[in-house]
């Protein structure tokens, strides 16, 4: 596989940070920035080569490039070897010192390209040659392609002697292994049988050189782009058609095409084939099923046929199934989801959102999963056939069921949620609420713990070998024909004062026990009618971060939480304050890790409680300016966004984002 330096990667993902860089690179001098005509073409766009009009499109329709004042691209314009020097230094944001004399004889002081000219010199991108630059040269095809390839630094040991073009003895010697070096990237082409060395390049072809660098070079592009069209071997994303590797094509496919039209995808290609999926999310709806079709009849399908995301995926539209596919994030169902939503065989290694979905259903069958976070008002969550989980958290209004012969291990209902249905057999159960909470169902539960202070008013039927009343300040309700086999209520409390209905229902209860309890089962019986192929599901419980700050100008500063995303405001702070680390609070001892940019993973154990990342647990060996960073440089060493692993010593795992937000 082709390879890009470390270092220049660096600068690369820096510059790309934002996409006004490439409408600097690409717009006419006269305009900086893309102009509000037409978002498909621009006005002289027929004056472009037919090879180039597309890459011009697609450029513009990424964002890359811009017009002028009035509507054209000049595509036919020669670029200078000046206008090139300043390209690469604002694209590499090279430092630019100011000389008095420039080291080029040809190159006067009072030229507006000198500063940029000395800083691709210093940086080895462009050297010129006897002493000379010829700024006001139009650079050739050969020129250019040395320049991209010393830009990004690109590996060209043993190139040179295999340059698959008609006029390859054309190329100069000097120029050889950097133009087969960016023929083989994909970076500059020729016209189907000839390179064309000598040539002049133009702003077409460097339109060209724009979308192939960034598809080709330096994947993933930074933000999301929207699937366009999939066929059996490849897809079309923003505007560029790549290959499709094995490891994905379980999910893009044909079959898929019609689920993936418009979604939001992030991914990583070599030699423009995609062969990671980062991030995946469905934005096109199903319909609902019609009169006399079985539920789910209606619903789009994506089947993934065993491959995995290696990241996020998110369900962000109506009527969906998913089938067969792994998620190495987290999994959510968004708000955008109103209506039914049906997975078969579905397998989350991080945690499962549940945000969206309707009281008709949101069914896990055959599901392998973590911890599930329930957050939608009066959803329904039903468990299936031989799904696996660790934990439910239910923080709204919100009904769960499961399969006969299934156990969830733990559940816990949270401020937020009032109204609670559980038909399922539960391992351990705990309510924390200051609020009134009634929880209705017909559910076996081995370990009911109230732990808030508010009112439980328990409406269940079925069992509960051991209920314990943590609080003494709550209150609770018994039903008629619920069994308790004991009852735990804290050192000196009185039974009658906790529970309102003592009296009437007291014969239900085998023991009360204040402060502690006769042992019971951990797992309670499964009903009747679950049959021989019971499922017990071992407790699995991922690691948490319970809380997360940063640590900015000696000040910590409190991130917001969603799910697992902490996001951290820099407003009032300025560029020049300094960014020292990030404070954690995790549930239990376990290791955190980060890939920052091209450094790789970083890690760091953590122990229960807080704990501090530092800048330089962050950025390593990198020269960080320890203690600390400023605002500006950490935003640029981090791209604004930073996603980590926190596994716990049993292996189990939760993805983390911290973002930075001004």
């Amino acid at each position: 596989m082709n390879k890009v330096s470390k270092s220049n990667k660096k600068n690369f993902n820096k510059a790309l940070a934002t996409t006004a860089v490439l409408s600097m690179i690409l717009a006419p001098n006269t305009v900086w920035g893309a102009s509000s005509s037409d978002s498909s073409s621009f006005k002289d766009i027929n004056q472009a080569a037919p090879w180039a009009k597309e890459s011009v499109v697609k450029a513009k329709n990424l964002g890359f490039i811009g017009g002028d004042n009035n509507g054209n691209f000049h595509p036919l314009d020669m670029i200078t070897r000046q206008e090139i020097a300043s390209i690469i230094s604002k694209f590499l944001k090279l430092p630019t010192p100011k000389v008095e004399k420039s080291s080029f004889k040809d190159v006067s002081a009072s030229a507006w390209s000198k500063d940029a000219i000395e800083a691709v010199l210093k940086a080895g991108v462009m050297v010129g040659d006897n002493g000379n630059f010829r700024p006001e040269a139009p650079i050739t095809r050969e020129e250019l392609a040395a320049v991209l390839v010393s830009t990004v630094k690109l590996d060209t040991t043993g190139k040179g002697n295999n340059i698959k073009t008609a006029d390859k003895a054309l190329v100069s010697e000097w120029a050889r292994p950097a133009v087969q070096t960016s023929i083989e990237f994909g970076l500059l082409k020729g016209d189907g049988t000839n390179f064309l060395p000598k040539k002049k390049a133009q702003r077409q072809e460097v339109a060209a050189v724009a979308v192939n660098l960034v598809n080709v070079v330096l994947h993933p592009v930074s933000g999301k782009a929207k699937i366009e069209n999939v066929t059996e071997g490849s897809a079309t994303i923003g505007g560029v058609q790549y290959k499709v590797a094995d490891a994905v094509k379980g999910i893009l496919n044909k079959n898929n095409s019609e689920v993936l039209q418009g979604a939001n995808i992030t991914f990583e290609t070599a030699d423009k084939t995609i062969n990671k999926i980062t991030y995946l999310e469905l934005t096109k709806s199903g319909k609902a099923a019609a009169s006399g079709e079985k539920e789910f009849a209606g619903n789009l399908v994506l089947d993934g046929r065993g491959a995995a995301v290696d990241g996020n995926v998110k369900v962000g539209a109506d009527y969906i199934s998913l089938k067969n596919l792994t998620v190495n994030g987290n999994f959510e169902i968004g708000k955008e989801t109103q209506n039914d939503f049906y997975s078969d065989k579905l397998n989350v290694k991080g945690n499962t959102l549940v945000n969206g979905g309707d009281s008709n259903t949101v069914v896990f069958e055959n599901a392998a999963l973590g911890n599930v976070e329930v957050n939608k008002q009066d959803v329904h969550v039903d468990v299936k056939g031989t799904t696996k989980l660790s934990q439910v958290t239910i923080s709204s209004n919100a009904n769960l069921t499961a399969d006969a012969g299934l156990v969830i291990p733990k559940v816990a209902v949270k401020e937020g949620a009032e109204k609670v249905g559980i038909n399922a057999t539960v391992t351990s159960l705990a309510i924390d609420s200051t609020k009134s909470v009634e929880l209705a169902g017909k559910a076996e539960i081995a370990s009911l713990k109230v732990e808030g202070k508010g009112q439980v008013n328990l409406k269940t039927t079925g069992t509960i070998d051991k209920l314990e009343v943590a609080n003494k300040d709550s209150k609770l309700t018994v039903p008629a024909g619920l069994k308790i086999a004991n009852l735990v209520v804290p050192e000196g409390a009185k039974v009658q004062d906790l529970v309102a209905n003592y009296d009437q229902v007291k014969g239900q209860i085998t023991n009360v026990n204040n402060g502690t309890a006769t042992p019971v089962p951990t797992t309670p019986t499964v009903p009747a009618g679950g049959g021989a192929g019971g499922v017990v599901v071992s407790d699995t419980t991922a690691p948490t971060v319970e809380e997360a700050s940063g640590i900015i100008g000696g000040q910590e500063v409190r991130a917001s939480r969603s799910g697992n995303t902490f996001t951290i405001s820099l407003a009032g702070f300025s560029d020049d304050k300094m960014f020292t680390g990030l404070k954690f609070k995790v549930s239990e001892n376990s290791t955190i890790s980060f890939s920052v940019l091209f450094l790789g993973p970083k890690s760091k154990e953590l122990t229960q409680g807080d704990n501090i990342v530092s800048v330089k647990d962050l950025l390593g060996d990198l020269d960080s300016g320890e203690p600390g960073v400023s605002i500006g440089k950490a935003k640029e060493f981090l791209g604004g966004e930073l996603s980590g692993t926190l596994t716990d010593k049993a292996g189990n795992k939760t993805d983390v984002t911290i973002v930075l937000k001004d």
